[in-house]
């Protein structure tokens, strides 16, 4: 467990309530509920809130994530807290003045004002009537980097907000600093519903609307005492287990290259002559090409076999295997498409380049398409088990694979358009693939098109990718080889 898995886990175990025992003389947070409520109500009268933020939808039994102690409450951020966000407009700039904080600013729990554009006196005070942040106030970046909270403790003069949520306390009911930790645990979440394109966001209506599980006041006290009497030590462990990873890593990383490198090379696990030949293999490949092209699943161009020249031969391989095209080894080779996000879970699950792993998908990470997005899918985009998956796009990220499996979602998955897909027929020639991918990141990244600012990978190139191919029998010998030599070395 990482220092941020663990965070996680502490965080968790205090929103559920059992990080801390209950106390029965603590009065309830259904009495704070109240309490705000009645609070609410003044404002309204008073002209400080609008009658509407009274309103809120009941909570639905199927809405609520996980239970929490009697005492405790479930609310949506509005019914405890006055919800509010900054201005969207683009104020004229000015040489001095008051700053106007965007998301770019928010950065490990602080306000960053260094490189903080300035706005007129006029333009501040029109935002303060909706949007003053005062001490105690938690900040929240809605657009482009959704989430960084920032607890305003000191204010030592004014400034503005844009593009971001404003929480602001109700009375006393509410300890703060306890929806600080909430919210900081909460982004992960919010982050993977954040809808958009090139820039995601989350509205106003979603932060609003979503679930607090609400302790006593006093319990949210303790809570909060001893969070931060633990992160000092979860600091403390990540520097350590920070330092012991880069120690470990030093070494593993290069035998790890090296395995792979002989494995790609014929030279992990012996050759067997009585072994069906890989151009067996080769050809059930084609003849599933062929039918695929016959339900004009793909173009006929995908059944082109391009000959290899000997110049781009890079070095020699068992009698028994063959260098062929990526393109050859594959049933189809296809990138996502730019994708129509929903505001709200669908059954279409998209995933992109941060789910994506070596070791895997990482689910969590998963976004939603529309279904009029989906409607403009062909079926072969879905993804299928042991489909290899190439991120396309970035510098650090561009090459990384990794395989996907249909156990990680009981809904369809696609991609996005900056991963391309590698079907192939069987699961040990995804691994295999994979081996080879590995080895050949850095080549890849070298080779990819663009600037230094940007590099991609084009699909046309990457299907005429050379690869050495074995039989599909010492192909799952190399990988259970390479699967259990990897198993000893995490020992």
């Amino acid at each position: 467990m990482n220092a941020q898995q663990l965070r996680n886990s502490i965080l968790q175990q205090a929103i559920q309530g059992k990080l801390v025992p209950q106390d029965p003389n603590d009065e309830p947070a259904s009495v704070l509920l109240q309490r705000i409520r009645k609070e609410k109500e003044c404002l309204v009268k008073e002209g400080k809130l609008k009658k509407k933020d009274l309103e809120s939808k009941p909570i639905e039994e199927d809405e609520i994530p996980f239970e929490i102690p009697e005492s405790w409450e479930w609310c949506k951020l509005n019914d405890c807290l006055d919800v509010r966000d900054g201005t969207h407009d683009t104020p004229k700039y000015v040489t001095s003045g008051y700053p106007l904080v965007t998301s770019k600013n928010l950065r490990n729990g602080t306000i960053d004002f260094k490189g903080a554009l300035f706005i007129s006196k006029e333009d501040h005070e029109a935002i303060s009537c909706r949007s003053k942040v005062d001490e105690n106030d938690i900040l929240y970046a809605m657009i482009g980097t959704v989430g960084n909270p920032v607890l305003v403790r000191h204010k030592d003069f004014d400034f503005s907000i844009k593009n971001m949520a404003l929480f602001k306390h109700v009375g006393d009911y509410v300890f703060m600093d306890y929806v600080y930790w909430y919210l900081y645990y909460a982004q992960v979440d919010m982050k993977a519903y954040a809808s958009g394109g090139v820039q995601t966001f989350v509205s106003l209506g979603y932060l609003r609307n979503y679930l607090l599980p609400l302790p006593p006041l006093a319990e949210q006290r303790r809570i909060v005492a001893k969070i931060e009497e633990l992160m000092p030590l979860v600091e403390r462990y990540g520097k350590a287990q920070q330092a012991l990873d880069q120690l470990n890593e030093s070494l593993p990383a290069r035998l790890r290259q090296s395995i792979l490198q002989e494995a790609i090379q014929g030279r992990l696990v012996p050759q067997d002559p009585k072994e069906e030949p890989v151009d067996s293999l080769l050809a059930e490949i084609k003849n599933k090409k062929e039918q695929l092209w016959q339900r004009q699943e793909i173009k006929k161009n995908s059944l082109l076999s391009i000959p290899i020249e000997e110049d781009e031969v890079e070095y020699s391989i068992p009698d028994s295997w063959r260098y062929v095209r990526l393109q050859d080894v594959c049933t189809c080779i296809f990138s996502g498409k730019s994708p129509k996000y929903s505001q709200t879970p669908t059954i279409h699950k998209i995933i992109g380049q941060q789910s994506n792993q070596w070791n895997g998908v990482e689910m969590r990470f998963v976004k939603y398409g529309t279904e009029e997005f989906a409607k403009s899918i062909s079926q072969i985009q879905y993804l299928q088990d042991h489909d290899v998956l190439l991120n396309t796009l970035g510098n650090g990220t561009l090459g990384r694979s990794g395989i996907y499996y249909t156990s990680y979602s009981e809904t369809p998955v696609l991609t996005d358009g900056h991963i391309f897909v590698l079907r192939t027929l069987y699961e040990a020639t995804a691994k295999y693939i994979l081996a080879y991918l590995r080895v050949k990141f850095v080549d890849i990244n070298r080779s990819a098109d663009g600037s230094t600012n940007q590099t991609f990978l084009n699909l046309t190139k990457t299907a005429k990718w050379i690869i050495p191919l074995p039989p599909l029998s010492e192909q799952k010998r190399i990988v259970a080889k390479v699967e259990e030599l990897f198993g000893v070395m995490k020992k």
